[in-house]
């Protein structure tokens, strides 16, 4: 019996810290759902080709594989001097929601100039950036609300909140669009201030010290995780893009969008289901149950 406490006290989970980051991290999802539904229209209407959009976007994306690993760092150093990252996760939200309301503001009240164009570009890739800033230092504390073993079902959470609000692109596509630019960013830039400050609540008491690892099995693994998120948002990008257009053009009378979206809700499901089932085999595993299967509940 104090075995089996004991390993259940190891793998726990502080839930409502996993249940404010995963709503964090859909709502940072959402806040680009958003802003890739509005952006075409936000660039003609300031006498940009709709063109322009894919270029910004790969721009953007540049821009946060380079500042995501460096902002994780500072986040790092931050955690080891002052047992938090909590600032810099705050700081980079305010901001973030800041000039996403700032956006809107721009299109409604200034005309479009030369002058305007510009503001406009900074404005957007400005987002792109500061939206940089609180990710990756969110996903770090989600070691304060799982053990290890637990991690994984803990980051399904986050992945399965980010899912469901990733399906919006395809399924929520023409209400955002009929909702406008003004009132979709303003909702998600509360949205976003909301989380966070749930994130802030929720977070332990205790200080977090991140422990050194070999410079060299970091960067192997940096690496290997580089190339699967690559492959991951290549895959991504192709079924939400791609494979939506390559459908109705063979199926006309197909939902594509529902198609689509009913399929991204069902993986992130079968992921988190997944996750369950590694955490309860390894309670099972350390509980001494070596040959222990857990009921598999979660098809």
């Amino acid at each position: 019996m104090k075995t089996h406490s004991s390993s259940r006290s190891q793998l726990s989970i502080r839930w409502m810290g996993v249940a404010a980051l995963a709503s964090l991290y859909g709502a940072f999802t959402l806040a680009w759902v958003n802003y890739r539904i509005h952006l075409p229209g936000l660039l003609t209407q300031f006498q940009f080709s709709a063109d322009v959009a894919p270029q910004l976007l790969l721009i953007e994306t540049l821009l946060a594989i380079s500042l995501e690993p460096l902002m994780g760092k500072i986040s790092d150093r931050m955690a080891q001097q002052q047992g938090t990252r909590l600032p810099l996760i705050s700081l980079g939200v305010v901001l973030a929601s800041a000039v996403f309301m700032a956006i809107p503001v721009w299109a409604i009240f200034v005309s479009p100039s030369s002058a305007g164009q510009w503001g406009l570009l900074g404005l957007l890739i400005g987002w792109a950036i500061v939206m940089s800033i609180f990710r990756s230092p969110s996903v770090a504390l989600l070691r304060q609300s799982a053990s290890t073993p637990n991690l994984p079902l803990a980051a399904s959470g986050l992945t399965f909140a980010a899912g469901i609000a990733g399906a919006a692109a395809p399924l929520a596509k023409q209400f955002i669009l009929d909702l406008g630019v003004a009132v979709t960013f303003t909702a998600a830039a509360i949205l976003l201030l909301a989380t966070a400050a749930a994130v802030r609540f929720f977070a332990p008491a205790a200080p977090e010290r991140p422990r050194a690892s070999s410079t060299s099995d970091s960067l192997s693994r940096l690496c290997l995780i580089f190339f699967t998120g690559l492959a991951v948002t290549l895959g991504f990008r192709l079924a939400i893009d791609t494979f939506p257009k390559i459908l109705k053009a063979q199926l006309p009378q197909v939902n594509a969008a529902l198609l689509v979206g009913v399929i991204f809700w069902r993986s992130r499901w079968r992921l988190f289901r997944q996750a369950r089932l590694q955490r309860d085999r390894a309670i099972g595993r350390s509980c001494g149950w070596a040959s222990w299967e857990p009921p598999d509940f979660w098809a």
